[in-house]
């Protein structure tokens, strides 16, 4: 089946249209590169088959080569494969380069974390918590998502957060998260996970520099309003 012949509101590229690209799940972002499916298989439901075969873990599933795709995918052909592997290669790319310019960013200022989280949490209908994790020069080390949630909530584990803090060897660390809702006041919730981070934070010699709210159309600073 062709993604023209789904029903309106399942097809990928109206809602991306709609919504944002960033709207999209994984597997609906497989599906416009795929354009078809297969008979009896729409090609959305064909998408969510790929990637459940590696555990719904989008690295893993960018590891295939072109020849295990066409081998492990019924409906997958050597022109579907390539096409997906050119896509997963260019996004590795742009990656790859963004980090390159970004490691050389002092995020010396909210306004420059929120600059560069922005195009990733403020468009995305869904909560997601992230962790900037910073060096001595407050560059970045390294960037984790640890938690995706709902529209109004995301559970944060503080041991997962203090763990990756550890394993990257960072010395401070910046907290950011989204609100769908556009809201820019933190909950009670927010403000008690941001404490809890902290303090375990200072016993580790990784202090909290900031949490950020990300909207649309703005941040909120828990330095700046000094809580932090």
């Amino acid at each position: 089946m062709k993604i023209s012949e789904l029903n309106e509101a399942d097809k990928p590229r109206e809602k991306a249209l709609a919504n944002g690209i960033e709207s999209l799940t994984d597997a609906e972002l497989l599906a416009i590169l795929m354009g078809t499916g297969r008979p009896g298989t729409n090609v959305v439901e064909l998408s969510q088959k790929m990637l459940g075969h590696c555990d719904n873990r989008l690295e893993r599933f960018a590891r295939m080569s072109i020849a295990e795709m066409v081998r492990e995918f019924h409906g997958v052909g050597h022109a579907k494969a390539v096409t997906i592997k050119a896509a997963l290669t260019l996004g590795s790319r742009a990656k790859s380069a963004e980090m390159s310019d970004v490691r050389t960013t002092v995020f010396s200022s909210p306004k420059l974390v929120y600059d560069y989280m922005w195009d990733k949490l403020s468009r995305i209908d869904h909560e997601e918590f992230h962790v900037l994790l910073l060096s001595r020069a407050a560059t970045l080390k390294s960037r984790i998502c640890v938690s995706r949630g709902g529209t109004a909530a995301t559970v944060v584990d503080v041991k997962i957060v203090m763990r990756h803090a550890v394993e990257h060897l960072a010395d401070s660390m910046i907290l950011v998260h989204n609100h769908p809702s556009g809201s820019l006041m933190p909950s009670p919730q927010d403000d008690d996970l941001t404490h809890r981070i902290a303090q375990a934070g200072k016993l580790f010699g990784i202090p909290v520099r900031d949490h950020l709210i990300v909207t649309a159309k703005g941040y909120y600073s828990y330095h700046d309003e000094g809580k932090l």
